[in-house]
């Protein structure tokens, strides 16, 4: 209607004219607008992701201490009934599996090795019973604290880059 008050169009085909011209900053604009809204909304699952990481990161060191109590005191106690230790290590060989599979991709490959061999100690114990039960015992020890000086760090390149991958981020707008 200004256009027409201002007398720049004459009839219908100037008005659309005009309006095309108009419709490219519009066009521009949205999709700016639309980009600033992906990149916050990106960011935003990125910060929930490395919130994510840090509980995960914290509950793997925790699990990880707990074993590693467990079997120096399994290594160092001759007090413990067989049964109790078959149980103890029973339950030690399911929470280091339960490290490694719900947070392996927390660990260094070291850490995954360490895990690995802690995993095999505590079957050799189950095998054997009391057979080399220290040996064993304190092996799986010595493993777990390699495993637990082994967990990533938040901000290590690894978990931020996988991390911006489950974002989205690596994804052209």
């Amino acid at each position: 209607m200004t256009a027409f008050m201002v007398r720049p169009v004459h009839n219908m085909a100037t008005l659309a004219d005009f309006l095309s011209i108009l419709a490219i900053p519009i066009a521009l604009s949205i999709y700016r607008l639309a980009g600033l809204f992906a990149e916050r909304s990106r960011a935003a699952h990125e910060s929930t992701l490395r919130e994510t990481d840090k509980r995960d990161i914290k509950h793997a060191e925790a699990m990880t201490h707990t074993c590693r109590s467990v079997a120096l005191g399994i290594s160092r106690s001759s007090a413990i009934s067989s049964p109790n230790v078959l149980i103890l290590t029973q339950n030690l060989a399911i929470t280091i599996g339960t490290v490694v599979t719900q947070h392996g991709h927390l660990l260094t490959k070291r850490g995954q090795r360490a895990a690995e061999r802690a995993r095999n100690a505590a079957s050799l114990i189950l095998e054997s019973g009391n057979d080399c039960l220290a040996i064993n015992a304190s092996c799986m020890a010595q493993d777990l604290k390699i495993l637990s000086n082994s967990v990533l760090s938040p901000d290590d390149e690894s978990l931020v880059e996988r991390r911006r991958r489950a974002a989205g981020a690596d994804i052209p707008a």
